[in-house]
């Protein structure tokens, strides 16, 4: 990898499925005895490796496996269990979260600390590496391609400058370079 470029974040937060009987506004009620929980697979995902290393760090992690919680591939599996409502609560991105109206979205200050960045590579053996750092540009230009990201629910976007299809260089020279 030659660069990388930070794009935006993602933040954990919970989902509650349609119509749950119990408010979820804290830990302790998240971990709830009978609340059915979902979580992306703790080995394979990134969200549920992020999870259970800040949850163990905190000492939150064993509460949750006392719990035994349903682990499934991926957070859309988390998010399609929950709305189908074969689990009550799960934890996923918000980015996951937010097109689907139905569920409840809780913010719990447990998983605030959770992130991941989407990023962007550039790779050493890249043919065209002024084109690929053009498509850079364009991915974060505040009214190209960034503007998309907001609407789905990223945060901490990193925009860059307005794309204009052709930089331009403006140099003044004196009598000495002429």
């Amino acid at each position: 990898v030659l660069d990388v470029f930070n794009l935006a974040t993602m933040n954990a937060v919970v989902i509650v499925r349609p119509n749950f009987p119990k408010k979820i506004a804290s830990w302790d009620d998240f971990i709830a005895p009978g609340n059915k929980i979902g979580l992306a697979n703790v080995e394979a995902s990134a969200i549920g490796k992020i999870i259970k290393l800040e949850l163990q760090s905190v000492g939150l992690w064993e509460g949750v496996e006392q719990r035994k919680p349903t682990y499934l591939g991926n957070v859309n599996e988390v998010a399609n269990s929950v709305r189908l409502g074969s689990i009550d609560v799960g934890i996923v991105w918000d980015v996951t979260a937010q097109p689907h109206t139905d569920l409840t979205v809780v913010k719990l200050k447990e998983l605030a600390p959770m992130q991941a960045r989407v990023q962007i590579a550039m790779a050493k053996c890249s043919t065209q590496p002024e084109h690929a750092l053009k498509f850079v540009r364009y991915i974060r230009a505040k009214d190209k391609g960034a503007v998309h990201p907001k609407k789905q629910g990223y945060s901490g976007i990193e925009e860059g400058e307005a794309m204009d299809n052709r930089p331009e260089l403006l140099v003044y020279a004196g009598a000495l370079p002429r």
